[in-house]
């Protein structure tokens, strides 16, 4: 079972979930899967296809974004988008929960929906210590508020 954890109003992560937490999911409400793994990054890890089946039968989206090598700015880029629509409940999973909040907090720099001391402190108190990826919040959040001049 896998332990989902609130960072706001419209997104949870977790670890690697099962196909059990799907309707965990669906009773919360989350409309949309996001799974950070890189396809196939450990044995016995579930494929993608398996997974999208498993949020299709509970009328969910299923979206891989896959954190891997390179440093994720599309993928924290697209999670912004999601994340602008506040009816879209999102639940996002990789192994551990890390990548997942971690991109969380790229995104909402990006969005400028919290600031990286907001997102640093909510991803703590998640269990997630990001804080050697601080400098990056700050530097996509100074990038969105340029971009918005």
């Amino acid at each position: 079972m896998a332990d989902f954890k609130k960072l706001d109003n419209t997104i949870t992560v977790s670890t690697q979930m099962s196909k059990e937490d799907f309707e965990t999911a669906a009773k919360m409400g989350v409309k949309t899967i996001v799974c950070n793994r890189v396809e196939g990054e450990e044995a016995g890890m579930p494929m993608n296809i398996t997974m999208m089946s498993y949020a299709a039968e509970y009328g969910m989206d299923f979206i891989p974004l896959p954190v891997g090598g390179e440093f994720p700015i599309q993928q924290a880029s697209d999670l912004a988008a999601m994340l602008r629509n506040p009816d879209n409940i999102i639940h996002a999973y990789c192994k551990s929960g890390t990548r997942s909040a971690m991109l969380w907090g790229l995104a909402s720099a990006l969005n400028l929906s919290k600031t990286p001391e907001e997102i640093t402190e909510i991803t703590r108190n998640a269990g997630f210590d990001l804080s050697n990826i601080e400098p990056a919040f700050q530097q996509f959040y100074q990038s969105a508020e340029q971009s918005k001049k």
